[in-house]
């Protein structure tokens, strides 16, 4: 910077009287109180008296400013900030009134470039700088967005450079994060099996993941669900907005080729601070293959019995118009604590079972599962010797291959 400033004309600024120096300086604060306080006669500037006007005044505009703001003064490009920026420098010690390259060596090189521009005449902004800064004695990348701007003297001389500054690393690595979590987030969403979206009130998909845009492909979106599933799960998503619980239904989804294929979907709510739903985040996952299975299953009712009879898990399949329990593990009499009867177990019986307080809720499941809706649920029981035990159960409808509901199944 030396060679900018031996091409300008020395100009005499007229000093303040000693008795007058303390009503220059009009600021308060920790900087204001250490230019006051140091001895500067055996400083380039010299004693406070002789200090130029322009650096007077630019010094009670910046000490006045709650914005960080930094200025390099002379050839010599002496450092002077207010308290905002006193943190920045925190770890660096004397650093008021030192050549800028001292205190940020680290730095020069990027940053002098654009200080020549300033002393040239020219105003410099950038709202995204990235520079390496020694802080406690490890370089640290940060971020920052500045502005240099020339400071003139009464004749128009450029005599140092203005710098209002904030760091902006927060915010930078904030957003970085933000980023990589949705990369990674598409990422996984991507590799999965099963289709993902969210959906705002009008349960319109405001994203979805590769698998499900394939899927619907060329679909309409009114042509999504199989025209006999979309009054059930009509009547699910009411429930859970009314509720503010989430969405399980299965049913038939149209893919790209016209094919309908059965899925069980869930949706959650994602609610903002004041607890307002602002959108459902979902999953569909493919059963249709699991579905003919079932349905084969349910014809080979010996290796049905085979299975539950080896469960430690409680299964049964109750007739819907009855409510018979058709089928019951030897599971059931364990858990429940109950013995063999000669007489079926029947809905009203088990829902007999659940204790009180959880009765009311297992009471609407009958409902909601002839809606076509699948339930996860946890109740409590009470035993026949009175003890009480948690029960966690899955309860679905069993669909016929003409679309109708005939009967519940369930693990519990």
């Amino acid at each position: 910077m030396t060679e900018y400033f031996d091409k300008r004309r020395s100009v005499p600024h007229t000093p303040i009287t000693a008795k007058s120096l303390s009503t220059w300086l009009h600021a308060d604060g920790a900087v204001a109180d250490q230019i006051r306080a140091r001895d500067w006669s055996g400083t380039s500037l010299g004693p406070l008296s002789t200090w130029p006007s322009t650096l007077r005044n630019t010094l009670n505009l910046v000490l006045n400013s709650g914005l960080s703001t930094l200025i390099l003064w002379g050839e010599e490009l002496l450092c002077f900030y207010n308290d905002a920026y006193a943190p920045i420098i925190e770890d660096k010690s004397d650093t008021l009134g030192q050549p800028f390259v001292e205190i940020f060596p680290e730095v020069w090189p990027q940053v002098a470039p654009l200080l020549l521009k300033a002393l040239a005449g020219e105003t410099t902004f950038n709202d995204n700088f990235s520079v390496r800064i020694e802080r406690n004695g490890v370089l640290e990348e940060s971020w920052w967005a500045f502005s240099y701007s020339p400071i003139y003297d009464e004749i128009g001389t450029i005599c140092g450079v203005f710098t209002p500054m904030y760091e902006i690393t927060g915010r930078i690595l904030a957003e970085r994060q933000r980023k990589d979590s949705e990369s990674s987030l598409n990422i996984h969403s991507d590799i999965l099996p099963s289709m993902l979206w969210r959906v705002q009130e009008t349960h319109l998909p405001v994203w979805m993941n590769r698998q499900m845009e394939e899927y619907f492909r060329g679909t309409p979106h009114a042509d999504w669900v199989h025209p006999h599933d979309r009054a059930s799960l009509a009547a699910a998503w009411h429930r859970a907005e009314q509720n503010g619980g989430g969405v399980h239904h299965s049913h038939r989804l149209k893919d790209m080729h016209g094919d309908y294929r059965w899925h069980v979907a869930t949706s959650e709510p994602r609610r903002d601070e004041a607890g307002k739903i602002v959108e459902w985040v979902g999953i569909a996952t493919d059963i249709h293959d699991l579905h003919l299975a079932a349905e084969a299953l349910g014809e080979n009712e010996t290796l049905l019995r085979s299975f539950a009879d080896n469960s430690t898990d409680m299964l049964w399949i109750a007739d819907v118009a009855s409510g018979e329990v058709q089928y019951l593990s030897p599971a059931f009499y364990r858990i429940w604590g109950e013995q063999p009867a000669d007489t079926p177990v029947t809905w009203d019986h088990w829902l007999a079972t659940v204790h009180p307080e959880d009765r009311a809720k297992q009471a609407q499941s009958r409902e909601r599962l002839m809606a076509g809706e699948m339930l996860h649920e946890e109740y409590r029981i009470v035993r026949q010797d009175g003890t009480i035990r948690w029960i966690r159960g899955t309860l679905f409808p069993i669909i016929s291959a003409d679309g109708a509901i005939r009967k519940f199944g369930g693990i519990a």
